[in-house]
């Protein structure tokens, strides 16, 4: 049996973090979502005309609070960012990547040395 490369399996420590925040920003997503779609359901089947203090129940409900979440999720993954851009290999081989209309222009350079 091989060992295929998996998406859920991350082989670096920048891979690792990029996976864990996948996985806490689908999850908070997925809360958003099941929470936001829940309000709704109940506001459709109450059929009634809506008081004022259930609207704004509505509105906090529906948008403030995934907008909180979402930002403070957002928050999170740029203030992590940092740990994804960092070399964590002196020796690691630097690439510079040009895009031109039709083709890449590719440059490799050793930290070593500094040729390309």
């Amino acid at each position: 049996m091989t060992n295929w490369p998996s998406v859920l399996a991350p082989a670096s420590p920048s891979a690792a973090h990029a996976a864990s925040v996948s996985w806490v920003l689908i999850v908070g997503a997925g809360i958003v979502f099941a929470l936001v779609m829940s309000v709704l359901v109940w506001a459709l089947l109450r059929r009634q005309r809506t008081p004022a203090n259930l609207r704004i129940w509505l509105l906090g409900a529906g948008v403030f609070f995934p907008a909180t979440v979402l930002s403070g999720l957002m928050v999170w993954v740029y203030g992590g960012d940092s740990r994804m851009s960092a070399s964590h290999d002196k020796h690691a081989l630097l690439v510079t990547v040009t895009a031109h209309n039709w083709w890449w222009d590719v440059r490799y350079r050793d930290p070593a040395s500094g040729r390309e």
